[in-house]
């Protein structure tokens, strides 16, 4: 009679000799080419299922086979740990548990369980670290500086789906109308136009996306995202070099929150180069400043502090002119008695060929022009 299986014993067995060894742990450096394998990560909102484990085993799979290959292959681990899943589940489950406390403990459980399956994760790594999780530049639980990286990688374009997404929210029945208004939120529509702003003595372009090209003969700055590609180009050699690089290593320690957040304060450098308004000829300052980013738009801003109040208070700050040209009809308001900015509708004053238009026309005219 052949003797029966025990797996747990032998499992066990070389799972702690693997565990003795630091088996799967990856060194950063090495002589063979990398693989990244990642599967998605588990709401720790409870234990494994079967679902788990099929696509962990799946993703064990590709790591181990690359790794036969002669890869230098990074397999990590993380916990989708944030947000309603994990409330929900500790309000549903927890009998009054915090939800911390009750995710947490999930998290050492499912540990445990991938480590049973013996799936070959570097435990060493963390994988996710959240904005949230970034205090006073560095990671809340190690103290390790955080910065981010400029990174080769593919991303599909939703944006290129917008226009069908909305249309087919339409086609839902039955779906709560919140939930669709969310959903319109969350695919982020907008119109405007792309202005294309030639930097002077270069061929070189900043190329700005805005909603409100109706206000575009009131610039009278330009603002890019410190990482912005071109900025780099811009201060080569120049005496304002050393300084925007420092700058530029301090705001990349800051997570988006902490730079759009209204309570910071913001703040600009001169990059030395000055853009021409096509539609002025006018020469005006690029800067970069902290509370611009590089994922929104184009990442570049272009500064009309009369019809912007963040723009406003900027140019309040440093000293920038602010050139009404939009404003109530038959009132003229005197840039220099402002308060604040004038962001409500008008009629175009200040801009050539345009003046007397309603602002919401002169949107579509002068994208047009």
């Amino acid at each position: 009679m052949k003797e029966k299986y025990n797996f747990r014993e032998v499992e066990e067995k070389w799972q702690e000799r693997w565990a003795g060894e630091d088996l799967y742990a990856v060194p950063d450096i090495s002589g063979r080419p990398k693989y990244y394998c990642l599967e998605m990560f588990p709401y720790p909102s409870g234990k494994l299922h079967m679902g788990h484990v099929r696509n962990y085993s799946i993703g064990d799979v590709v790591a181990r086979f690359k790794t036969m290959q002669g890869y230098h292959v990074l397999h990590p681990m993380g916990w989708d740990s944030f947000g309603l899943p994990a409330e929900n589940a500790a309000i549903k489950h927890g009998g009054g548990v915090h939800p911390a406390e009750w995710t947490y403990g999930n998290i050492e459980s499912m540990r445990e369980q991938l480590k049973q399956l013996g799936i070959s994760y570097d435990w060493n790594r963390d994988t996710v670290l959240a904005n949230e999780q970034v205090v006073n530049g560095g990671c809340e639980r190690c103290k390790a500086p955080v910065e981010k990286r400029e990174l080769a990688q593919w991303f599909f374009k939703i944006t290129d789906y917008a226009e069908r997404l909305l249309g087919d929210l339409d086609s839902l029945q039955g779906w709560p109308e919140k939930v669709k208004i969310m959903q319109e939120h969350w695919i982020g529509r907008s119109e405007g136009a792309e202005i294309d702003f030639k930097i002077d003595g270069s061929d070189d372009v900043i190329t700005v996306y805005t909603t409100r090209p109706d206000t575009v003969f009131g610039v009278t700055y330009m603002v890019l995202a410190p990482e912005h590609p071109l900025v780099e180009k811009l201060i080569a050699g120049t005496r304002h070099e050393t300084e925007i690089k420092e700058f530029i290593r301090k705001v990349r320690s800051l997570s988006e929150i902490d730079r759009t957040s209204t309570e910071v304060e913001k703040v600009g450098l001169h990059t030395g180069a000055m853009c021409i308004n096509p539609l002025t000829g006018e020469k005006v300052p690029v800067l970069i400043a902290n509370y611009v980013l590089l994922e929104y738009g184009t990442g570049c801003v272009m500064g009309v502090p009369a019809h912007d109040q963040r723009d406003f208070e900027f140019a309040r700050k440093y000293k920038f002119p602010i050139r009404v040209v939009i404003q109530p009809p038959g009132v003229e308001l005197d840039p220099d008695k402002m308060e604040v900015a004038y962001v409500e509708e008008g009629e175009l004053v200040n801009s050539g060929r345009f003046n007397g238009m309603p602002n919401m026309e002169a949107i579509k005219a002068i994208t047009s022009y």
